[in-house]
């Protein structure tokens, strides 16, 4: 019993050693990618952030239409132009032309209204 319990929270303490390193690893990454944007956007990182956040966000809801198995090919695709649409137009409101011809792929850049990108 006592190695049982010897072992349960050594476990228990690796797993808290562990937690706060894999935290920042995620952090260095957020970091990275937001350094990444502010340098080839020429953009404040509050700027970065924003795009970063709108990123995760298209990724998250674009992860969840491709779940739904249930979807028609045609649905399917509605749904992603709508999120590929909404992420370019929010980008928008605070990127020049130049600055989402860098960021938004081309095969996404037919969605986009051509007053704000082409």
């Amino acid at each position: 019993m006592k190695s049982y319990l010897t072992s349960t929270f050594l476990t228990v303490l690796c797993m808290v050693a562990i937690c706060p390193v894999y935290a920042q690893e995620i952090d260095t990454v957020k970091l990275h990618r937001t350094e990444l944007l502010k340098s080839r956007l020429d953009v404040s990182l509050a700027i970065a952030e924003r795009i970063d956040s709108v990123m995760i966000q298209y990724k998250k809801e674009m992860k969840k239409v491709i779940a739904e198995l249930n979807l028609d090919e045609k649905t399917r695709r509605a749904r992603i132009d709508q999120l590929i649409d909404v992420k370019n137009r929010m980008l928008s409101t605070f990127l020049t032309q130049n600055q989402l011809r860098k960021v938004v792929p081309t095969t996404e850049r037919r969605v986009l209204d051509a007053r704000h990108i082409e």
